[in-house]
């Protein structure tokens, strides 16, 4: 970590004690000071140790972009990511990257073929925060291959 800068690294030990630890803290990087963004995006240590992708790895999502979601997984009310399906093709904002080891692979291509996709933390319009494939996280509704989800049934 940065030597130079001492209250930054604070700032940020911090930050990921609150946030529950490494793996949520990179999840959650759309609601990072800028500083502390600043700090880890200069960092290899730090980008490694986040799980954020570096330069020349393909087809990348940013953190606030807002994407197309389509579920591609068991569409099922008994599903344990049924409230993902329930949510399938709606627009989700990119809010970081979960834990992921496709980072050495450079295309999307090859990382799905391999069966390492790199996986997003993603929140819905109606707050759900949930995860996502980057083969479920689209430019536009003509890329829908699944019909539409039912409706959720209350109980």
């Amino acid at each position: 970590m940065s030597t130079h800068r001492p209250e930054l690294t604070a700032k940020l030990t911090s930050l990921v004690n609150r946030c529950g630890g490494d793996m949520y803290f990179a999840e959650n990087m759309l609601f990072w000071p800028k500083a502390i963004r600043r700090l880890v995006e200069s960092s290899n240590d730090l980008m490694e140790r986040f799980s954020i992708p570096r330069k020349g790895i393909e087809d990348v999502r940013s953190v606030g972009d807002s994407m197309y979601f389509e579920y591609h997984c068991e569409e099922s009310d008994m599903s344990q990511d049924a409230e993902l399906w329930y949510r399938s093709q709606r627009i989700v904002t990119i809010t970081g990257f979960a834990a992921n080891d496709g980072w050495c692979i450079p295309t999307l291509r090859e990382r799905c073929e391999l069966g390492h996709p790199i996986v997003y933390a993603v929140k819905f319009p109606d707050g759900f925060l949930g995860h996502a494939f980057e083969d479920e996280l689209l430019d536009t509704t003509e890329e829908y291959t699944r019909p539409a989800p039912p409706l959720k049934v209350s109980v």
